[in-house]
């Protein structure tokens, strides 16, 4: 081949890697996801950048004191005080008396003396009075779990104890593990067997008290991250630096945490053509995971239970968007730029801090990230979709 057909084929090549290269997303008929709004706006970015910098203010109660943590008993042992299981009119020895479901954050329950907790959680609300100046929650964890317990009262005489039951002897074992009101009942380390609270009065009667239970997360926790008040959802951590909420592995901070990876592609072809529309998120780095649990509700995806996991740098980001008509003239366009103009495939920097948080939204109930709320985010950054709504739980 000669040199001036090489060279020929050079520039031929050039032209068209120069002519698909300065195409203008102007000039490309979209399928229903690419409209005319389909631009990155600096008033979506900011109207995000807001709604993230409230949700990380969000004013939350949600702290325990580490010492508490320290000093709350590991080990259980029963002590030479023991009280017998009172009948009370009801059957008691299959543990058949009233049940109570598993409850939500605003629910209560109206106990009656003696209830078994139906599960590892509860939030209960009731009196006590002269006619009835206890009451007795029993419950079962069948694998070792964390316990966090709270009673709450206007009446500072309430208090509550934790028990060990054997129900073949109709026996309760006193622990010695007692808090009053507004104080935490916290065991770290709770075996699986029969247990119960009881709550009482060293005085006066006659009060409202709410008690709050949570035995639903593993074992040894060394901190409580965060709670919901009602105590329905507690996200705990742990020495091998892991992250529970519940019983749900969320993530640990010395890994890539491959678990929370996110990916969401749009594709549409009609007409011999196609358009394409990717976000990737992988290799997570997670910075904080900020206060209090959410419902969570976008366009794209929703759950009641879902934990905002804010991204550090070094996360893995890419963004990639590419359309095909085909015809006499036909047309092809395909970008890695992201919204903040820079290319991908890459990792986040300090310099995409200055557009607010990039969030990913975690579900507690599957266990998986459902959704990447920031600015690189092209379908809330573009406005093509409203931005989420989120409520406390």
């Amino acid at each position: 081949m000669t040199n001036k057909k090489i060279r020929f084929l050079m520039m031929l090549s050039i032209a068209i890697l120069l002519f698909f290269s300065t195409i203008s997303t102007e000039n490309i008929v979209y399928a229903d996801e690419f409209d005319e709004t389909s631009s990155t706006d600096s008033e979506n970015l900011e109207e995000i950048k807001e709604i993230q910098k409230n949700l990380q203010e969000a004013d939350s109660d949600n702290n325990l004191d580490s010492s508490e943590i320290k000093n709350a008993p590991v080990n259980l042992e029963k002590t030479g005080d023991t009280k017998e299981i009172q009948q009370d009119n009801d059957d008691l020895s299959n543990k058949t008396k009233d049940t109570i479901q598993p409850v939500q954050d605003s629910d209560t329950v109206q106990p009656q003396a003696l209830y078994e907790i139906d599960g590892l959680i509860m939030n209960a609300t009731s009196n006590l009075s002269q006619a009835d100046p206890t009451d007795i929650f029993f419950f079962s964890p069948t694998s070792d779990r964390g316990l966090l317990t709270r009673l709450s009262s206007d009446n500072a005489n309430y208090e509550v104890e934790l028990y060990i039951v054997d129900w073949d002897s109709m026996i309760m074992y006193n622990t010695g593990i007692i808090k009053g009101t507004d104080q935490w009942l916290l065991v770290p380390n709770l075996p699986a067997g029969d247990y119960a609270l009881e709550v009482r009065s060293t005085g006066e009667v006659g009060d409202n008290y709410n008690l709050r239970m949570n035995a639903s997360i593993p074992p040894n926790y060394t901190n409580i991250i965060e709670f919901t008040s009602s105590l329905s959802h507690v996200v705990a951590e742990y020495a091998d630096s892991s992250v529970y909420a519940n019983g749900t592995h969320v993530l640990n901070w010395s890994s890539s945490n491959s678990n929370l990876s996110w990916k969401r592609e749009f594709y549409f072809s009609d007409n011999g053509g196609y358009n394409r529309r990717t976000h990737e998120v992988y290799n997570v780095q997670v910075k904080d995971i900020l206060p209090n649990v959410y419902s969570y509700n976008s366009n794209y995806t929703s759950s009641q239970q879902v934990l905002f996991l804010a991204l550090d740098i070094d996360t893995g980001f890419m963004y990639n968007e590419s359309q095909y008509q085909s015809g006499t003239n036909p047309i092809y366009h395909n970008s890695f730029v992201d919204t903040l103009g820079k290319k991908t495939p890459r990792r986040l920097d300090v310099h995409d801090f200055n557009y607010g948080e990039h969030i990913l939204v975690f579900d507690i109930s599957t266990g998986k990230t459902i959704d990447f709320f920031s600015g690189l985010n092209f379908y809330y950054a573009a406005g093509i979709e409203p931005l989420p709504t989120y409520s406390h739980r």
